[in-house]
């Protein structure tokens, strides 16, 4: 489902208000947030873990179904149409890094993009969850076509959830540390911009 409204941002630099409402329900749809919060244990090893903005959509303007991602290939477009964000499926043959690449919306309707600023979005996981590769594409959407100025990733394979392998033993303390890394990093920069 897709939802369109204002939204509120919010910062939680302690974690507090997204552990004491949110967490629960995090831990149910992402497999990464059941292992390192889903218990009050691992809440206090790794609290890191926790998001510390939180965005909130605060009333439905518009709502609508999308199509479900069913391949690798399979991402959601979002652009500007006429001052409104439109979101859909689509697919393409290739996504190359530069240049131009043919979208198909997964719905069967052209996309008649009229040179409006565009960005796909997707993610793949492995078997159990835990790997999570995301992947994505810019440019300005023309017709069908959308000219790429910037990329991060590309797809493998033919389904959303493969063929990315489970992390092995040291692949999985490796991506950890980093994650904690990277995280507590980003956390005492927020801390220090909020302070002065």
């Amino acid at each position: 489902m897709v939802g369109t409204g204002p939204v509120e941002v919010v910062e939680d630099l302690d974690g507090s208000a997204f552990v004491e409402h949110l967490v629960e329900q995090e831990a149910i749809k992402h497999p990464p947030t059941r292992l390192r919060a889903d218990s009050l244990i691992a809440r206090r090893e790794n609290w890191w873990w926790v998001p510390r903005l939180l965005v909130s959509l605060t009333g439905i303007e518009e709502q609508h179904a999308l199509r479900p991602r069913t391949r690798a290939r399979d991402a959601l477009l979002v652009r500007d149409r006429a001052g409104r964000p439109e979101v859909e499926v689509v697919t393409a043959e290739a996504w190359s890094d530069r240049g131009d690449v043919t979208l198909w919306s997964r719905g069967g309707t052209p996309l008649e993009g009229e040179g409006e600023p565009a960005f796909v979005f997707a993610h793949q996981y492995s078997p159990d969850f835990e790997r999570w590769e995301r992947w994505s594409r810019r440019g300005s959407l023309s017709g069908d076509t959308l000219l790429v100025t910037g990329s991060e990733g590309g797809p493998t394979g033919d389904s959303p959830s493969g063929p990315l392998a489970p992390y092995g033993l040291l692949e999985r303390l490796g991506n950890h540390r980093s994650l904690a890394r990277a995280c507590r990093t980003a956390i005492a920069r927020a801390e220090s911009r909020r302070n002065t």
